[in-house]
């Protein structure tokens, strides 16, 4: 560990057995750990939940690079749209949420004339409309 590295990297738990608060989830993980095979797994949750942290703690425990735990963020590997659907779904959030897409987005409009704005317009409404739906 260094000095030059930032605080919640030199504080986060390095194994599993040090997890704070989340001690379930590492008895369950210890236990799949000394299974016949680890399965897939997907971690779900807010930011600063524990995410990234227990990808370390296995990648450290397999002998693996982190990277191959997390190829999605690096871009290595992207997911189906269907998946990202399915997964909006089954944890009942938007696709947006999963994807990490801002709240808010700008579109320029330059050069795009009275119709077309309609157009755009009624599609964001919709989509707004849409989205209230699903969190009901």
């Amino acid at each position: 560990m260094s000095l030059s590295q930032p605080l919640p990297e030199r504080l986060r738990p390095s194994e599993l057995a040090l997890f704070v608060g989340q001690s379930h989830l590492a008895e369950r993980l210890t236990t799949l750990l000394e299974g016949p095979r680890l399965p897939s797994l997907l971690l779900f949750g807010p930011p600063g939940c524990g995410k990234s942290t227990v990808g370390a703690a296995l990648a450290k425990r397999l002998g693996i690079t982190r990277s191959s735990v997390n190829a999605w963020e690096l871009g290595l590997n992207v997911p189906s749209t269907q998946y990202i659907i399915e997964l909006s779904e089954i944890f009942k959030v938007s696709t947006d949420y999963l994807l990490c897409v801002a709240k808010t987005q700008t579109l320029d409009l330059t050069g795009l004339d009275e119709e077309d704005i309609a157009v755009l317009y009624a599609l964001a409404t919709h989509l707004r409309r849409k989205n209230r739906e699903m969190k009901l």
